[in-house]
């Protein structure tokens, strides 16, 4: 994992995070039946993600000054820490790195206990680098979920389950479906090659799973390697 430089990194990301690298949050399953919704986060608690936050739980205070309304999450540990770091060496106090579940960050929890304090999940660079390769898209702003598809019928590789069950492998890291990819054409020689990777925005399988297009109870999210 990298994060392209740590200098300035919390008050870049406080910066673009309320432009271009969030997830929409509660608005995506706004429409979605109390079902669909508890299977939907229960999808996304697979992927721990990170934030820095008082001893108090309370919203950091940036460079010393008030106190932010927006807190930017991440898919990192690592990049938890160089924010902490990097906000204790502008004055702050008493800080500490909590980690929480995807699907508790979109249920809107967070932000119903911390006094309406926004939390937004920030795209880790390398993988949005990836992200725009792939899609060639450049404007690809959100955070990236990486699908592999078969180059020939274009079908999404699934995965078998020991109960025999098919599942959807939804990858938050590029890097990791590329090794699955390489240890599956080593596995079975006749698929290696066979899979394309593709990146869509995590707000549009959120979105698709709320709908009930992607059934949320066969996605299997794959979180990074921290």
């Amino acid at each position: 994992m990298t994060t392209n430089g740590s200098t300035g990194f919390y008050t870049m990301v406080m910066r673009r995070g309320l432009l271009t690298c969030l997830c929409f949050l509660m608005s995506l399953m706004a429409n979605a039946e109390p079902g669909e919704r508890s299977a939907v986060i229960n999808a996304l608690n697979a992927v721990p993600v990170y934030f820095v936050t008082t001893a108090s739980g309370a919203a950091p205070a940036v460079g010393a000054q008030q106190q932010a309304d927006f807190v930017p999450v991440f898919l990192y540990s690592q990049e938890a820490d160089i924010a902490k770091a990097e906000l204790e060496r502008e004055g702050a106090t008493q800080l500490k790195v909590v980690r929480s579940e995807l699907g508790i960050l979109y249920s809107g929890k967070l932000s119903a206990n911390n006094n309406g304090i926004r939390y937004g999940l920030v795209a880790n660079p390398t993988q949005l680098a990836a992200a725009r390769r792939l899609a060639a898209n450049a404007n690809f702003s959100e955070v990236p979920i990486f699908v592999a598809k078969h180059k020939q019928s274009g079908e999404v590789m699934t995965t078998k389950q020991p109960s025999g069950t098919l599942t959807i492998p939804l990858f938050l890291e590029v890097q990791r479906l590329e090794s699955a990819l390489v240890k599956l054409g080593k596995q079975l020689p006749d698929l290696a090659g066979e899979f394309r990777v593709e990146a869509y925005p995590l707000s549009r399988i959120v979105d698709d799973m709320s709908s009930g297009t992607l059934d949320p109870q066969q996605v299997q999210m794959i979180p990074p390697t921290d």
